[in-house]
């Protein structure tokens, strides 16, 4: 989606005029714009993605790693009761 910030920012390469002589040309601005915001877009998504699938492998391991502290404890306690 085009925000109006980049609408007016196209309307100002154009000298803030549309006119028959220019619209063709607005017009392929104005798609060029919206591809640009969907690549932006696609970028955002991927790294949001890759943020959360980082966080659930840290999760993933930190548990793991708790686990494996508690069986430690666990096996020295029970070689300090012996």
């Amino acid at each position: 989606m085009i925000t109006i910030t980049i609408i007016f920012n196209i309307l100002k390469k154009h000298n803030n005029k549309i006119d028959s002589s220019n619209i063709k040309q607005f017009i392929k601005d104005l798609q060029l714009a919206e591809l640009e915001q969907m690549e932006r877009n696609n970028e955002l998504y991927k790294r949001t993605f890759d943020a959360f699938e980082y966080q659930k492998k840290d999760r993933e391991h930190s548990s793991l790693s708790r686990k494996k502290a508690d069986e430690l404890v666990e096996s020295m306690e029970q070689e300090h009761e012996l």
